[in-house]
């Protein structure tokens, strides 16, 4: 690897590795710090709390896969307003902060991916069920198999490439709505599903980094 490209590489890392703030760009929409991924600030009513970066090691080598934002809903905010007035630094490590987001409660949660590496369907369906499927708790209820098996069939087209949208809807009464390049990709009804799926971005071992999601809730809980 040329010398120019293992410094590109080496900042995009410590882009990564430090959460770097979301900038806008000249449309006034959000970008994920590490791969310029714009982010409206407003989506179906809901407001933009922050974006984060999913990487994967290829080969040793940390592939960027997709960008994913976090979007709550500014007039049924609930008991995060108990938040109100704390810092961002305050909320990321505030692990009953996310506990509260991961809560099948009022305030209907969206979570917007948006690939930055064309993959297979196969390849992003398996990733995210295996995901969800280590999260679910061990006695599964009819409802929660039924999403589960749900779930895992909606990646069925032969490839996700770079710029396709998957959006997740969690509202309340544990309803998933799914949305795949602004097209309905269906309704999955489970709250044990849809915790374990937020979990994958919100939970201790999220796959991202979770404070990133918050950046901007500071902002939306002032208002």
């Amino acid at each position: 690897m040329r010398p120019n490209a293992l410094l590109r590489l080496a900042l995009c890392l410590a882009v990564v590795a430090r959460g770097a703030a979301i900038g806008f760009d000249k449309s006034g929409n959000a970008l994920e710090p590490a791969s310029s991924t714009p982010y409206p600030l407003v989506l179906e009513g809901q407001e933009l709390s922050g974006a984060s970066i999913r990487v994967k090691k290829i080969a040793f080598v940390p592939i960027q896969v997709y960008a994913v934002g976090l979007y709550v809903d500014p007039k049924a905010l609930g008991e995060l307003k108990a938040w109100k007035a704390k810092s961002h630094s305050e909320l990321a490590g505030d692990k009953s902060l996310y506990r509260a987001l991961l809560k099948d409660n009022k305030l209907t949660k969206t979570l917007r991916l948006v690939m930055v590496r064309t993959v297979t369907g196969e390849q992003m369906g398996g990733a995210i069920s295996e995901a969800v499927e280590s999260r679910l708790p061990h006695q599964q209820d009819a409802s929660c198999q039924a999403a589960f098996a749900g779930l895992k069939g909606m990646f069925s087209a032969p490839s996700l490439k770079t710029g396709t949208e998957i959006v997740f809807r969690w509202a309340p009464g544990g309803k998933l709505h799914v949305t795949m390049d602004r097209e309905s990709a269906g309704v999955l009804e489970s709250e044990a599903l849809v915790a374990a799926l937020f979990d994958v971005f919100l939970g201790d071992k999220a796959v991202v980094d979770r404070g990133a999601l918050v950046e901007r809730l500071p902002d939306v809980l002032a208002r």
